[in-house]
Formats: structure tokens, sequence, C-alpha cells
């Protein structure tokens, strides 16, 4: 074979597609278009690039096993090589639960050799399909196992139950290996994939919705795999007037619109096919309302996060999964109160994801991107969040909400208790208004006792440095899958540093410098000296004036300008929203004057 060979990557997962495209920059006999989609998701991919002049489709586990349904062309296995499936037991090797394999057969045995070799006491279970994946993980939760190893339908089914997963990756040699599978298979069977595309030509012809029938009316192709009964009976109907005519077009009115319908005939190696095109005509419409303070999310966007994402303070301890838990299952409003940077807003989504109310979007009210026109809208708009059916409403960071608006936002929704149908949650950061402690006692009191909150307080970081290394796996792993990277952990005195650091701005902290650490560690091991000299530096940028500095005022205006405005931005933690509202201007002027210096 001269030409390059074709390839088609349908990837689970999006750092698998990069990996691919940095693989074949590398080579001179293929040719990769790389696409990402999951099990069914794949195989609609593959209908869709039916009509190109691929050689042979790349791609792995259930989604391969999809894709093999749907079409003729070869299809390779991208494999989980044993350095692979060693990277992520060496990765969890800290992991403090207990840890689970649920993969397919052919890595199965693999994985039992490597914990046998290494001495790992985890579980490998086999599945045959993605459709076992739902159940095999059901057992497995209910046996006490808290983190799974396993493809991306097993580890999407494990966010889906609440056990953390980590995603089976093939590294860049085994994409090198499938890859080479490919070119020698198509390179023999070069001639068949010529007369092939004869066929595979004729039907790219028509871009539309595409139906084939043989001369006997039975079907021999489709572009839409579960195509509706009534176009075929259609086209058997037109059967008879295109054998006289060879082409022709009619207008069909069905239930969802108006159809073009055009029919031709041709001849394929002396057999006679009846080809179809079916257009609708149709407008879409589309209408969005514009508050920049209110973000909508629907449950699949939660759900489709990685495990690191929905990772809280305390969100590994069970008395506090117990008490989010029924929480959640309840219809009580709620109050999260903890430190900046210990994630108060995952916290609110898991509670929406365990709730029963997730057939209804996730509303996310920015308090400090709140207006007037937003708070008339969200209290009196028969279009606002609150009136919607079984869904949730989450007001973040009241606590930054002026007291304007803060006490019109309470009186308001207990005017409108009986009439809205969405719960609602609120988060109040404790350590952003050090400057009036009686006003968060008094906000505190007001959403407590006059909105009846249920209270669920997150510990700092610190408090809870035993959950550390299971964050710190998580985040490492979700790193690794997003940028291609092949950290295995962190050296055990790393692990050490981090658990006894104080951590002032929580997980937020952690996870910068973690994401620090990635980006400069070119070994497998994030070493503690690398840790240690990111904390260092972390604590040097945190520039700040101490209260009731004095101001030289025989400097410019403008330094006297940018003095007052540290001064007032230490007091309020370097919050910059608070001392925007406390200075009486918008954020934007309070960057610029930042922004100028002295």
């Amino acid at each position: 074979m001269n030409r390059k060979v074709r390839i088609l990557g349908v990837a689970p997962y999006q750092s698998m597609r990069d990996t691919m495209l940095r693989v074949a920059n590398e080579r001179e006999d293929i040719e990769v278009t790389a696409v990402v989609g999951n099990v069914e998701a794949g195989a609609d991919i593959v209908r869709q690039y039916e009509g190109e002049d691929f050689d042979a489709i790349l791609s792995r586990g259930g989604t391969l096993l999809e894709i093999q349904k749907v079409t003729d062309k070869p299809v390779f296995e991208i494999p989980i090589s044993y350095f692979d499936l060693l990277n992520v037991i060496k990765l969890v090797e800290n992991y403090t639960g207990k840890v689970a394999i649920i993969t397919y057969p052919n890595i199965t045995k693999s994985a039992k050799v490597l914990c046998d070799i290494l001495h790992y006491d985890y579980k490998v279970f086999t599945i045959h399909s993605w459709k076992d994946a739902r159940d095999t993980v059901q057992i497995v939760k209910q046996n006490g196992y808290s983190l799974i190893i396993g493809d991306t339908m097993s580890t999407y089914y494990a966010q889906l139950l609440d056990i953390r997963g980590i995603l089976l990756t093939s590294g860049k040699e085994s994409i090198s290996q499938a890859y080479d599978d490919a070119v020698r298979v198509c390179t023999y069977y070069a001639r068949i994939k010529r007369e092939h595309d004869l066929l595979e030509a004729l039907m790219r012809t028509w871009n539309a919705r595409l139906i084939v029938l043989d001369g006997d009316g039975n079907p021999a192709y489709q572009t839409a795999p579960n195509e509706r009964k009534s176009f075929f009976t259609l086209c058997r109907h037109m059967l008879p007037t295109l054998q006289q005519r060879k082409e022709f077009t009619v207008h069909k009115k069905m239930q969802n619109g108006l159809y073009m319908v055009t029919g031709k005939s041709c001849r394929i190696y002396s057999a006679v096919y009846y080809l179809f095109v079916i257009e609708q005509n149709r407008l879409d419409f589309q209408s969005i309302p514009g508050f920049t303070s209110v973000e909508v999310r629907n449950y699949d966007d939660c759900l489709n996060q990685d495990a690191s994402s929905t990772l809280f303070c305390g969100s590994g301890r069970p008395e506090m999964k117990k008490r989010c838990s029924a929480l959640a299952r309840s219809d009580a409003s709620l109050l999260i109160l903890a430190d900046s940077g210990t994630g108060k807003e995952r916290c609110a989504q898991q509670l929406y994801m365990d709730s029963d109310r997730t057939r209804s979007p996730f509303y996310v009210v920015n308090c400090s991107l709140m207006s007037q026109k937003d708070l008339k809208f969200l209290l009196y708009e028969k279009r606002s969040p609150l009136y919607v059916q079984n869904g949730t409403v989450y007001f973040k960071d009241v606590q930054l909400l002026g007291n304007d608006l803060f006490d019109k936002l309470v009186e308001g929704l207990q005017h409108v208790t009986r009439m809205r149908k969405s719960r609602l949650f609120f988060s109040y950061e404790s350590n952003s208004c050090r400057r009036d402690v009686s006003q968060d006692n008094y906000r505190y009191r007001i959403l407590k006792e006059l909105l009846s909150c249920m209270e669920i307080r997150l510990p700092q970081l610190c408090d809870c440095a035993d959950d550390i290394p299971n964050i710190s796996i998580l985040y490492i792993h979700q790193q690794n899958r997003l940028s291609g990277s092949q950290i295995v952990g962190l050296e055990p005195e790393a692990l050490d540093v981090l658990q006894n650091y104080r951590w002032p701005h929580n997980m937020k902290q952690l996870e910068r410098i973690l994401h620090e650490a990635i980006l400069l560690t070119d070994s497998p091991w994030i070493s503690a000296k690398t840790i240690r000299q990111l904390l260092k530096e972390d604590k040097s940028v945190l520039f700040r004036p101490s209260a009731g500095a004095q101001i030289d005022l025989k400097q410019p205006l403008s330094g006297i300008l940018f003095d007052a405005v540290m001064q007032v931005l230490a007091e309020e933690n370097m919050n910059q929203s608070s001392t925007a509202r406390r200075l009486g201007i918008g954020r934007s002027t309070l960057w610029r004057i930042l922004k100028k210096g002295k």
C-alpha cells in the first residue's frame, strides 16, 4: 500500500485523543482523525463518519464493542499494557479504603498477575459488556469498597453511586502498538478495502438521512440506527414509481413536521438498490434569559465531572457523609458554613445530586454579582428558578450581599415561600467579614430562624488531614487524564509535608500546589523538595499590609489612593468583592487601582 493508512480513532476520554494525535504525528505511514466518544456515543460517531474513506477504526473497552456492532470496517483495540496497569496500581498504593478493579476479560488476567506479584489485596471483577458495569459497581459498593479502578463506564457508574473512581488509561506505547496492528492488517487487505470503497463512494453522494432498500424492499443500509418504521413504510410505498421513473421527489407531512424524500435507483455489481434521502423542513428556536448572576446546570453537567471536582473538606468523613446524605433527601433549606477554599459549592452540588430533584436544574446564584434587577427577577418573575417545579436554587456566598440586598432577599423569600417550588441552599463564608462579627451573627440567625435553614459546617482542611492522601491521589489522576501526564504519586515525605501544613486557604490552595507540582515534575513521583519550595513561594506572595498602618500623605494622590485600597483589602482578608463594596466602587475600578499601583 503506497498511500497512508487512514485511521479513525474513537477515544473514550480527551487525553487519549490527544495522545493518539501526538503519536500519529511522529509516523509517516498513517493519517489519523481522532474524536472523543464513549460507548454508544462512540458508535454514533462511527455512523457519522461512515461515508469517510477510513481504512480502520481504533478504540477501547466497551466503546470498541459497540462500534463493532455498527460497522464493517476493521476495528482494532488499543490495549492496556502492564505498564499502564502498573502506573494506576502504584498511584493508589497509599489509598486507605478498599480498592476494586472492574474491567473486561482481556485486562482482568493482567491485573490479577500484577496484584499477585506486588502482593496487593485488590479484588478484580470481570465484566463482559458495559451494561454489566452498573450491577457490578452496585455489588462492589454493597461490599464496602470505596475506590474503583476501571474503564469509563465503570468509573461513570461509580460516580453515579457515590464511589470514587480512577480510569484505566492507555499510554503512548499501547497506542503505538494499536497503530502497528492496524497498518499491518490494512496493508494486507488493501484490495478488498478498495472494492468496498466503491459502495461507500455512492453513499457519500447524499448528506442527509439515508435509507437504502434492496431489490426486494428489505433494508440494506441506514444512517440512523433506530430509524422510525414510518420512514421505511414510506420508502416501500415509493418503490413501484421509482422502478418506472428511476428518480423522483415527494413531500410528506408527518406528526413532527414536513419531510422531503428523494428516491433514486442504482445498480451495484449487477444488483439493484433503491436509495432514499430524507430531509426535514424545520426552524430551530432558542430562548435563554440573560442574568449574569444566575448559572444553570443540569444533572448530567454535574455527573460528568471528575471525582476530584466533587471533593470538599470533610467529604471523606463518615459522619459528614451520613449527615449530608440525610439532609440531601429532605426538603429542608440548607445553610453551608465554611471558610474560603473549603469547597462550599462542591458540597452544595453534591447535596443536589444526592437529592430526588435531579430531573430539574441546579441553579447557582452568585451573590457577588447580584444586582437589584437580578433580585427582582428571582423573587417576582414567573420564569424565576424559584418557581421551577422541584428545582434547587443555591445562593453562593451570601456574605457578599450588601445589607440592603440581603434584607430584601430574606423578606422576599419569606413572602414567596408558599408559591415557590424550588428548594433553597445557602453558603456563608465565615472568615470573609472579619471587621464585623456582629453582622455575621445577625445574618446567621436570620437564615436559621426566618428561613428555617438546617446547618452544615465544613471543617478546615488542616482538621481533616487524614483525607489529604486520598484527595491528592484523585486530583493527580484528574490532571493525568486532562494533560496526558503520567505522575504515579507523591513521595511519602511529600505526603507528610502536605498533611502537616496548616493550609490557610484549604482545598483551593492544596489543589493549586498540586497542580504546580505536576507541571514542575519530570519524574513519576512528586518530591518533598518540590512541595516545600512551592509552599514557601506561595507564602511569600501573600503580601498584606498590616491593619491600621499609617498612610504617607506627602506622596501623590495616586499613591495615597493605592495605600488606602491596600489597607482596606487587607482588612477584608484580600476579598476584592467585599473591598469594592466597602469602598463604594465597582470591582473593575478596584482592579485598575491595584494594577496601576504606586
